[in-house]
């Protein structure tokens, strides 16, 4: 989509350029030019000449827009990035060791954080870590 949008850009900002070359001299060579030519020709040349640097104009707002809008996609990517390997290395930090327990009253195997406190889920006895 990038490619069309920029395709498309390309030929907004070439005919814009065509237009105030071509018209802009047309209207420029009436007006010097000792015959004395139709006003209303060259009005058109320079209206013609006017639509050219605006369609030149439009196409490089647009290509800043894009510019903009690829630096914050970007900029939110690289972000998400950096809060992924943030959390990676949080979790990474906070990794804890559990241990297998068997429980004195019921005999079942509890896993439990290694230093911690729980209770047996079958018997409610309590449990340490060891």
């Amino acid at each position: 989509m990038k490619l069309v949008t920029g395709f498309f850009r390309l030929l907004k900002s070439v005919i814009g350029w065509v237009f105030v070359i071509v018209f802009g001299g047309v209207g420029v060579y009436a007006l010097m030019d000792d015959v004395t030519d139709e006003p209303g020709l060259v009005a058109v040349c320079f209206l013609l000449a006017a639509v050219g640097a605006l369609l030149i104009r439009s196409a490089r707002r647009e290509k800043k827009r894009a510019e903009a809008q690829n630096e914050e996609e970007r900029q939110y990517r690289r972000t998400q990035e950096e809060r992924a390997q943030s959390r990676a290395e949080q979790e990474k930090r906070e990794a804890v060791a559990y241990v297998a327990v068997e429980c004195p009253g019921c005999g079942a195997v509890a896993k439990i954080r290694k230093g911690g406190v729980a209770r047996c889920e079958y018997c409610d006895t309590p449990l340490e870590g060891k």
